[in-house]
């Protein structure tokens, strides 16, 4: 059981770039190639199914991850994308074909969002001393740069090109993550563990999946308001773009540039493509270029804050990285389609629909970034986040066989914090190193029940996880008896 909890191996800065890069392209050919032979009705849904698919991995792999088999998952992910990218010829043929292009596209997105996971999981695995965030920016940078070399040949034999980057990318993901698998399988699951270990997991309503769904919903609106293909020389200048931003990020402790500094950036990238997309004197190629850059440096925040948050909890991390994708699709297909929308609107006579819609979202996206996550960071954030595995280490341990010692360590404790008699009670059951199904059993409450007390048990004290408490209430246990 000890072995299972040494730190996992750290993969090499190389296979991140590579994989992420994949991603990139992947994406690129998908969107500029596969996607544009739909309507922009079958676009919109194609993408909120896509946020969707990731759902199913992240609800088993928190409530049962033993029934998660990276082979079986893998292999699965491999014939999806080589049987979608056979049928891609069809949908290129009959473009009109609605059904054809969804299930082709499901099929697609399978293999697409599979190998996604396994790119920020190898993500999360890079040497502590290089970021993540510069991984993943050289990834999109390097997929910008020969993206146009690439996309003729892609466009003359998309079957080809299509299983080629899915097989590289599904396969070398999954064979350099076995390791991560077996302990993911060997644990006790995400929903277990983190009753008594809340600081472990990040739940659904946190500021970072606000952020993510707010900032993918500006991007889906502004994309329909102005929606183009983008050209060689696009791609191109943000390349050279991304490139300079790896360049102030390697200079960061003079300028202390970091996640945080980041997210301003990219915010402030793409408020500013959505605000002038309304602009009809502008070209089109302007503010698509302005938004793209905004949000491909935000899906490199994403992929880095998500891959961070791994790091630091393996044992969640196959429940916490889909989890962060679906709420970037889904909210990117929300504002895709309120945006249509309301252009339908000023179609319809509404002359100032799209004009007072972004002034609104405008504004809201500034209060919320510059007010609502005043106080918030990143990187505190993700390094707030306790390994689950420390706390299942040895869950029968008591913290010392003098019942005298370890009444009077939590008699002190309960005193000093201040705790309530229901938090007292779970304390004692805590420090004894009993499971959270145990507590619910014995004191007859809910799992979330248990979760509050529990939280509120930590802050009070001052302790992140159960093993943190336990090793707290031994130390003064023996002080106690001295």
């Amino acid at each position: 059981m000890a072995e299972m909890h040494k730190e996992l191996p750290a993969l090499p800065w190389s296979i991140a770039v590579f994989l992420v890069a994949l991603v990139s392209l992947v994406m690129l050919m998908h969107n500029s190639v596969l996607l544009p032979t739909a309507s922009t009705d079958l676009m919109n849904v194609s993408v909120f199914i896509s946020g969707l698919l990731y759902v199913p991995v992240a609800i088993v792999a928190r409530r049962c991850p033993k029934a998660l088999s990276l082979a079986g998952c893998s292999c699965a992910a491999a014939a999806c994308g080589a049987v979608a990218m056979l049928l891609w010829q069809s949908v290129l043929a009959n473009p009109t074909d609605g059904t054809l292009f969804l299930v082709t596209d499901t099929l697609f997105n399978v293999s697409r969002g599979w190998g996604t996971i396994l790119a920020a999981l190898a993500l999360s695995r890079i040497p502590r001393n290089a970021p993540t965030m510069v991984a993943a920016l050289a990834g999109i940078a390097i997929s910008y740069a020969i993206w146009p070399l690439l996309r003729s040949a892609t466009e003359a034999a998309p079957a080809l090109f299509g299983i080629i980057m899915l097989g590289m990318l599904i396969g070398t993901g999954a064979v350099n993550q076995r390791d991560l698998f077996a302990r993911i399988r060997e644990a006790a699951s995400p929903r277990d563990l983190e009753t008594t270990n809340p600081f472990s997991f990040v739940p659904l309503s946190s500021k970072l999946f606000v952020c993510i769904a707010l900032f993918e919903t500006t991007f889906g609106y502004a994309t329909a308001t102005r929606f183009n293909a983008m050209q060689g020389w696009q791609y191109a200048l943000l390349a050279l773009a991304y490139g300079a931003l790896l360049l102030v990020w390697s200079r960061a402790r003079r300028f202390t540039f970091d996640e945080d500094a980041a997210f301003r950036l990219c915010t402030v990238t793409v408020i500013a493509g959505f605000l002038l997309t309304p602009a009809s004197s502008l070209p089109t190629s302007v503010t698509s270029t302005i938004i793209e850059a905004g949000s491909e440096c935000f899906y490199a925040l994403m992929f880095s804050v998500l891959a961070s948050i791994a790091a630091r909890n393996p044992t969640g991390a196959l429940a916490v990285v889909p989890l962060g994708f679906a709420v970037s699709s889904c909210s990117s297909a929300v504002g895709f389609a309120a945006a249509e929308s309301i252009v339908a609107a000023q179609a319809n006579g509404w002359t100032d629909a799209l004009l007072i819609t972004s002034a609104l979202l405008s504004i809201v996206i500034f209060c919320f970034v510059w007010i609502g996550l005043d106080g918030f960071r990143f990187r505190r954030f993700f390094q707030a986040i306790v390994p689950a595995e420390v706390a299942e280490e040895r869950p029968a341990r008591t913290p010392s066989d003098d019942a005298q010692g370890i009444d009077a360590a939590l008699h002190s404790l309960a005193e000093r914090h201040g705790l309530t008699a229901r938090e007292r009670e779970i304390l004692g059951l805590l420090a004894r190193g009993h499971s959270g199904k145990s507590i619910m059993e014995r004191l007859t409450i809910s799992a979330n029940t248990v979760k509050t007390h529990t939280r509120h048990i930590y802050k009070k004290i001052d302790v992140h996880s159960q093993q943190e408490l336990i090793d707290l209430v031994e130390e003064l246990a023996h002080a106690a008896t001295r």
